[in-house]
This record gives C-alpha cells, structure tokens and sequence, in this order.
C-alpha cells in the first residue's frame, strides 16, 4: 500500500513541490550529499535523512503512518480475531507496543489544514487533489484503526504528550506559513529577476532550522 503510493509516476512531482526538500538539499548540515548520485530522477536515490526530514517539516509525517490504518482495517476484515490478539499483544509486549506508541505520537504531531497548506505548492491541480485525497484518506484511517487498538484516548493516556504537542503546534504554525510563503517567492522565476534567490534561501535555510529545532528532530 505505501510502495503504491511512492511508485505512482507522479509521486515525485508532489513530493518536490509539497516539501522544502529542494531547500534542505542546499543546505549544509550532513557530511554526506543528500541524494547518492545527484541526480533526482527517482526516490531511490535519496537519503533516508532528507526524506523523513522534508515530510516532518510540512508536518504530513508520511513515513512513520502511511499504510497503518490500510493494514489494520486489511487485518480486521481477514481476522477479527488477529484483532483481538493484538489489542491483548499490547498490553504485553513491549516491541509492539513501542512501535504502536511511536505511530501514535507521529500521529498527533500530523496536521491536516498544514498538509493542506503544503499541498497547495502544487500547481498541478490534478496532482494536488489526487495525493492530497490519498494522505488525508489515509489519515483518517489509521487514527480511526488505532483508536480501535488501542481503545483509550491519548488525551487520558498521555496527557502531557497530547497538551504538549498542541502547545508546540501553536508555535509551529506561524513558521509553516512562514515557510510556504517564503518557498513561493523562492521558486518563482521572479526571485531571479529581483535578485532575492539567494535572501529568500537564507531565510528558508533559518526557518527549517526553527521548525525542526520546535518539533524536535529532523530525520
């Protein structure tokens, strides 16, 4: 389901357009290149740290839920008692229950009127509606699967994760649009023209280092 996703033809082009990567691949904070050969014909050849980092700062976390809700929905209708299993599985192993929190925790850390947001730096419309429909289903599917799981609210389990989260999102929202703003101008033809490319990529490269020092991690 996530290899469906990331292998569509037109992937890429929203991937390059709804994230800062084309910023974080100028800047200069790995000992290593971003991409292995240079090239950006394909995902494979990026790096894994770009990647999660370009999904974290617009905030879509894509790596870390995507197909979550799809299996657990796929499970629940081939097994209900595999279901069952694995909501007990939670309350005693510590690996599954390490990786259920991790999901939820990326959860809560996800925004969909920012994944909006990002998206509209797609110009192609058709592009844009098609993935932009296929996060926010997805989305919708792996909160409401995970809630199934793991049966008490976030609010009630982890209390000062869930208030912490939407007191760091206060802040984090100023600097997403910020952001947005700021990716227009950068990739318009007339930030040559006016000879603020390069203002407008110093104050991008600052703006990834405020979000991903707000939220936390990079990738």
């Amino acid at each position: 389901f996530y290899s469906r996703l990331t292998h569509d033809p037109d992937f890429i082009a929203f991937y390059e357009q709804a994230t800062p990567i084309d910023v974080i691949e100028r800047s200069k904070i790995g000992s290593r290149p971003s991409r292995r050969t240079g090239k950006r014909e394909s995902l494979g050849d990026l790096r894994a740290i770009p990647w999660v980092f370009s999904w974290a700062q617009s905030r879509i976390n894509l790596t870390s839920w995507y197909g979550v809700g799809h299996a657990l929905e796929k499970l629940k209708d081939e097994d209900p008692d595999a279901i069952t299993t694995l909501k007990k599985l939670l309350k005693t192993d510590p690996f599954l229950r390490y990786i259920i929190t991790n999901v939820e925790s990326s959860l809560s850390a996800t925004d969909e009127n920012i994944i909006k947001s990002y998206a509209s730096l797609v110009g192609d419309a058709k592009i844009r509606d098609k993935f932009l429909h296929l996060l926010l289903e997805e989305l919708e599917r792996t909160r409401r699967m995970m809630g199934e799981i793991i049966e008490r609210d976030i609010k009630i389990r982890r209390k000062n994760h869930y208030y912490s989260t939407i007191l760091r999102a206060q802040a984090l929202d100023p600097m997403h649009y910020t952001q947005i703003e700021l990716l227009k101008k950068w990739r318009s033809p007339d930030g040559n023209k006016t000879g603020k490319k390069e203002v407008y990529l110093t104050r991008l490269l600052r703006n990834i280092n405020a979000i991903a020092g707000a939220i936390g991690y990079t990738g």
